[in-house]
């Protein structure tokens, strides 16, 4: 078996913990990303001017990767203000087939990440 230096995976903690054994039998390092929600903490102070567009650049400027932002939590005080923010700014967003230049977010890739999609949606509500 060739060594590395070290074994970078991103997926699934299922699958990670696999990797991790792996790993660890040939006393070899990892780094490894699983499971994450990437979230975003917005409190009292913070600037709105910065919020939303930071927090619309994470969830899908920079399209659907493991580092994308999938939560926003925000302090009670500016929740509404936020909220109508948000609204606001995803409905510039051009969504739609990722094969055409005016789109700028594409589609779930699977019938289980629509699945997982609708799933946290109902749950949001």
């Amino acid at each position: 078996m060739e060594r590395v230096n070290l074994l970078s995976f991103t997926g699934s903690t299922q699958v990670g913990k696999q990797v991790a054994l792996m790993v660890r039998e040939r006393f070899g390092r990892s780094l490894l990303e699983l499971g994450g929600k990437n979230a975003i903490n917005t409190f009292e102070d913070a600037d709105l001017r910065l919020v939303v567009p930071s927090a619309l650049f994470a969830a899908v400027g920079i399209g659907q990767r493991c580092t994308a932002a999938r939560q926003l939590f925000v302090h009670e005080s500016m929740h509404d203000e936020v909220g109508h923010r948000l609204k606001k700014a995803y409905a510039q967003i051009p969504f739609g087939n990722p094969w055409d230049s005016n789109v700028l977010y594409g589609p779930l890739h699977t019938k289980q990440a629509v699945s997982m999609f609708l799933g946290a949606v109902e749950e949001a509500k």
